[in-house]
């Protein structure tokens, strides 16, 4: 990403936004062809805490789902850390 008027956007590259309300909330995830193991980083919940999970949503054969998967990092928006 490369953004070269970004005097006025506190350095961000990217901005990544689901526009409406309700509905899931954006992460994104990274994922390998080898394996169904997918990592997702972002809000990748149901409230504002930002987490690092592993294995949520479809997996590699797109039929299959782990829900929300299992959560590894979370901070909330008080500013506490848990680290699982």
């Amino acid at each position: 990403f490369t953004n070269i008027y970004g005097t006025q956007s506190w350095g961000q590259v990217a901005r990544f936004r689901i526009d409406g309300t309700g509905g899931d909330r954006p992460s994104i995830q990274f994922s390998s062809g080898y394996t169904d193991n997918r990592w997702n980083i972002g809000y990748a919940g149901y409230d504002d805490s930002f987490r690092i999970v592993q294995n949520m949503g479809y997996r590699n054969d797109g039929a299959t789902s782990d829900g929300w998967g299992t959560e590894r990092f979370l901070i909330d928006t008080s500013g506490n850390l848990l680290v699982l």
